[in-house]
């Protein structure tokens, strides 16, 4: 997968994205956060949030960002994989991406924000569960806090590449 930053060009692409990921992923009620994020990114940037649409074959398969949270830690967010790519190890590419940038930014801690369809797939990279919420997200959605202590999870992306 060929990780590139976003741009406006690809606002449909990345809505179709989502779609694709309602209701099993996302409540529908997130679609106008997802698209106010993305108007924020194409209106003025940030030099503290990046991003990076993962494509293959000119085809936009996943997608995520991360955003600086304060000079120790940043946050996980819109992270998704187009349905038909789910369980190849796409994920696996972006938590690997989100390691390698989060640690040349020096970043200790990872906070995520997910549901209890995707809790467990953290986990498996060293995320915890500070607190959840019921239908947090939205009916039925239920929200899952959880953090990632970089130090702890330095070996499992390298346990995580795919291809291992």
């Amino acid at each position: 997968m060929e990780f590139k930053p976003y741009t406006k060009d690809e606002l449909d692409a990345c809505l179709e994205l989502f779609d694709l990921n309602c209701p099993r992923f996302f409540a529908r009620e997130e679609r106008a956060d997802y698209v106010h994020f993305l108007q924020l990114l194409s209106d003025a940037g940030s030099a503290h949030t990046v991003y990076l649409l993962g494509w293959r074959e000119q085809r936009l398969i996943a997608c995520f960002g991360m955003a600086r949270v304060s000079s120790e830690s940043c946050a996980l967010s819109w992270i998704m994989v187009h349905p038909e790519y789910q369980r190849q190890g796409c994920g696996e590419e972006m938590m690997a991406q989100l390691f390698t940038r989060a640690a040349a930014a020096r970043y200790r801690k990872v906070a995520v924000s997910t549901s209890q369809h995707a809790d467990q797939f953290f986990a498996r990279f060293g995320a915890v569960t500070l607190r959840s919420q019921n239908d947090g997200w939205g009916p039925g959605m239920h929200r899952v806090d959880m953090e990632i202590s970089l130090p702890s999870v330095h070996t499992l992306t390298d346990a995580h590449k795919p291809g291992q």
